[in-house]
């Protein structure tokens, strides 16, 4: 099993910010996800070719450094876990070629 801890953080003029939500802004899941993605892709050198789970309990501000631990399997899964002050964050599950 492979272990990577890294970090994700969107700044407050991110593109994907635009109209999500005027004067409360968080980040959409959708931009979590692909950031998600990359991350995985680049740290395993590998292609994530399905996503099977994906939950995200906490909303993401912009500017808020959320930390991310990565775990690959053998078997080509791969848990991304979030947690932000003890709390789960989010749960991704993901499946690399």
């Amino acid at each position: 099993m492979q272990r990577v801890e890294v970090s994700i953080l969107f700044a407050a003029d991110d593109p994907c910010l635009e109209g999500h939500f005027p004067g409360n802004p968080i980040v959409p899941a959708a931009a979590i996800l692909s950031e998600l993605v990359t991350l995985v892709e680049t740290e395993l050198a590998g292609t994530v070719i399905e996503v099977t789970r994906a939950q995200f309990r906490q909303p993401l501000a912009p500017g808020v450094e959320w930390p991310v631990t990565i775990e690959a399997a053998d078997d080509g899964t791969v848990a991304v876990t979030s947690k932000i002050e003890g709390k789960a964050a989010l749960t991704v599950r993901l499946i690399v070629a």
